[in-house]
């Protein structure tokens, strides 16, 4: 849906440009719909603001208000629809003469427009993130995990882990890197465990080739198993993707559910 309204938005951005290069209006029945639903279009975006949270919402909505899109664009729609009734052999527009001030009027929409299309794609954006973690969390009980628990163990082994001098200082360096990277992950308000596991993944790769740090080890598995009393084992999902940041690359690691 976002997309559609970001297409339909470009598209009358673009037929605005048109009809100011030729002087003549280019508008097609399609557009003039698109812009008479315009307020019910900015409804549906500001519901799924709401579902995605209260800081997607205030942004959207500051937006529109800072913007006034809706009133331009409400504004757009009664000049081409007078401009339809003044000529009454047509149900389009395209081929109407556009008079001077009517350019000067269609700039400053444009204007807006180019304006609103940043709060569109940062909206869309924020909307695949929340699908994205909706998707990933299916297979988890939140209830069940206990935040604290699991970021007692990380900081241990990260305190532990630094500490440590039996590890390259290059490699240590890489690990640190990982571990604030999953704290930072399990702080936030709504966390995707998914990825969580898979940074647990690749630090317990990279500290097996280390036998002489079984503390550091011995902390991370606590934290993981906390991490596991989460998952739903009644789920249908037993086997699922991870995505993790692993020196600036993506990589995806499969993870067996493990009751």
């Amino acid at each position: 849906m976002i997309e559609e309204l970001l297409k339909n938005i470009e598209n009358i951005e673009e037929c605005i440009f048109r009809t100011i290069r030729s002087n003549v209006f280019k508008f097609k029945k399609e557009e003039m719909q698109f812009l008479n639903n315009f307020g019910d279009e900015i409804e549906k975006s500001k519901e799924l603001a709401i579902r995605i949270g209260k800081d997607a919402f205030n942004n959207f909505d500051s937006s529109l208000r800072s913007i006034a899109i809706l009133v331009n664009l409400r504004n757009l729609y009664v000049l081409l629809a007078i401009k339809i009734q003044d000529e009454s052999n047509k149900t389009f527009l395209d081929g109407i003469i556009s008079e001077r001030g009517e350019n000067a009027q269609l700039e400053s929409i444009v204007k807006i427009i180019i304006d609103f299309k940043p709060a569109i794609k940062k909206l869309k954006r924020q909307y695949d993130e929340y699908l994205e973690l909706e998707n990933s969390n299916s297979i988890f009980e939140e209830t069940k995990i206990d935040k604290n628990e699991i970021l007692l163990y990380l900081n241990k082994s990260l305190t532990e882990l630094s500490n440590e001098t039996t590890i390259p200082q290059q490699e240590k360096e890489k690990l640190i890197i990982v571990y604030k990277e999953v704290i930072k992950e399990v702080e936030k308000k709504q966390t995707n465990w998914q990825k969580v596991l898979g940074f647990f993944n690749v630090m317990a790769i990279a500290l097996t080739i280390y036998t002489s740090v079984p503390t550091v080890m011995q902390d991370l598995r606590k934290a993981y198993s906390e991490v596991t009393k989460g998952v739903n084992i009644f789920s249908e999902k037993k086997e699922f993707k991870i995505k993790v940041l692993d020196n600036q690359s993506i990589k995806l690691i499969e993870e067996v559910n493990q009751s």
